[in-house]
């Protein structure tokens, strides 16, 4: 199963991309995992935690709070 993860600040960009992902995994019937992130601070919490990691993450470009 496929593990992925959407940052982003953006809850409709969070929402359309995980559309896109959940069709094009349900098309080559594949299994998967969607965790949808509106906080840089929280993903960066749950990625911590976490004894298994995802396998793919789409971020946004800027993240209020964690930009440099």
């Amino acid at each position: 199963m496929y593990k992925v993860a959407i940052c982003d600040d953006d809850s409709l960009q969070v929402s359309n991309l995980e559309t896109h992902i959940s069709k094009y995994f349900d098309e080559i019937n594949v299994q998967y995992e969607i965790d949808g992130y509106y906080k840089g601070d929280r993903l960066v919490n749950t990625m911590s935690g976490q004894n298994d990691n995802y396998h793919l993450i789409f971020l946004d470009i800027e993240m209020e709070g964690l930009n440099v």
